[in-house]
């Protein structure tokens, strides 16, 4: 009788997907809210103007981006502490509470103010488990990673994110061909939110499978959390510029992804059918860029990647807005959204990766998420607000692209002080390691 035993890739493959799984959980939740907003602003957020109504829906989704930094903090703290797959199963209850309370919570003609409170806290909640999640995930595949490879595995963590985008886009599309638009509005928005719902145990079973990491299993000394706080107060300097050097990932992503479809709509006037394909090809090209540039990263090191694609996003993005603005279309939204999604991945791939290895490894979770939450908060999270903002203020439809470019310049800056204290950092230890 003989035993069939994985073999070391398909080990591999079978963890980066059942710690990946909540991932897809988060993202799918938030680009679901942004993409119904005008439905869901309609429902919960009445009010006399379009644009206020909107506004006030943008300004929920990004409230739940200003509990990200409480998530990473305390959370963070439990991972470093108590083990790194305790901490995903947790955010994962997190997550799928939010995601419940969104999807079953009656309109405003029902409940009045109620309607919007519940959706408010189903938000809230949402931001707090996403705090540490994306840190969480980013730290178990580096340290279950190959030598030598964890660039490449780093970075399915933002590739699952991508694959939500496509099942979410896809279905958007589905339903645009099914139901009306008046049924759309009334109901059928809430239908992606239920299969979301659905979907739930399923990675509950993926999570609960998983095995701690070996790294953090030898560690012999684990921080407790009055430590771990004392050593994010130690290196407060590192989590700010990890935070600039994230936000050019978390604005161009949420720009390109969940402020898609109501840029095309509101803004460029476009058919829904288009904004939901372009979204959809969007997710596609984040997909397949994300591995290969992570990939890349591990031949020719994450600096030289984070230089060029800060510098060529500076250079570009504006211009390529300004063209597709001037005379909008389906085939030039396409071409700009793809030149858009290959600036993100290129740069993403290299980025996550980078930020786990510049932390501390005693508290590298923690660290990452600060890090990497702060930035989603300051940054991305308000990003379709922010967008939506400046449009109204200025009247250039191409300004979001300034926003963009302005994230570009932070995630220049980021990478020149990093890897100019980790130079540093090394020639000291060299020197130390001289006189000894």
């Amino acid at each position: 009788m003989t035993t069939m035993t994985a073999s070391p890739a398909q080990s591999k493959f079978g963890t980066v997907l059942r710690v990946t799984s909540g991932n897809f959980m988060e993202m799918f939740d938030f680009f679901l809210f942004g993409f119904y907003a005008t439905y869901i602003a309609k429902t919960f957020f009445p009010a006399a103007d379009e644009f206020a109504s909107l506004m006030f829906t943008f300004m929920t989704f990004g409230a739940g981006f200003l509990m990200r930094p409480l998530g990473a903090i305390f959370l963070g703290a439990y991972v470093d502490r108590v083990g790194r797959r305790q901490g995903l199963i947790v955010t994962l209850a997190l997550m799928a509470t939010g995601t419940v309370l969104i999807a079953c919570v009656p309109g405003y003609a029902s409940i009045g103010y109620l309607a919007p409170a519940l959706v408010l806290i189903g938000r809230l909640l949402q931001g707090f488990s996403a705090g540490v999640e994306l840190g969480g995930v980013s730290v178990y595949l580096a340290e279950m990673a190959t030598p030598g490879r964890k660039g490449f595995y780093v970075s399915w963590q933002s590739a699952s994110q991508q694959v939500a985008i496509i099942v979410a886009a896809a279905l958007g599309y589905m339903l645009n061909i099914w139901l009306t638009p008046l049924e759309i509005g009334d109901w059928g928005w809430r239908v992606p939110f239920f299969i979301g719902c659905m979907i739930v145990p399923v990675l509950f079973m993926l999570r609960r499978s998983l095995q701690e990491t070996e790294e953090f299993m030898q560690r012999k000394h684990r921080p407790d959390t009055r430590a771990i706080f004392r050593s994010m107060l130690d290196n407060w300097g590192l989590v700010v510029a990890g935070m600039m050097l994230v936000s050019m990932t978390t604005v161009s992503f949420y720009l390109i992804t969940v402020y898609t479809p109501t840029f095309g709509k509101s803004v460029l006037h476009l058919s829904t059918t288009d904004a939901l394909v372009v979204t959809l090809c969007v997710g596609i090209s984040n997909f397949i860029w994300l591995p290969l540039m992570g990939a890349l990263s591990d031949r020719i090191g994450r600096r030289p990647l984070l230089l060029f694609f800060t510098v060529l996003t500076i250079l570009s993005a504006y211009p390529a807005m300004t063209w597709l603005t001037n005379a909008p279309s389906f085939e030039k939204m396409l071409i700009v959204e793809l030149w858009l999604s290959f600036l993100y991945a290129s740069y993403n791939g290299a980025m996550v990766v980078a930020l786990t290895e510049v932390m501390p490894v005693e508290v590298r979770t923690v660290g990452f998420s600060l890090a990497y939450s702060l930035a989603t908060a300051v940054f991305g999270g308000f990003t379709p607000a922010i967008a939506t903002g400046l449009i109204e203020a200025t009247g250039n439809k191409a300004a979001p692209a300034l926003w963009m470019t302005f994230a570009a310049l932070c995630g220049l800056v980021a990478t020149l002080v990093l890897y100019r204290k980790q130079a540093v950092g090394a020639r000291g230890a060299q020197a130390t390691l001289a006189r000894r």
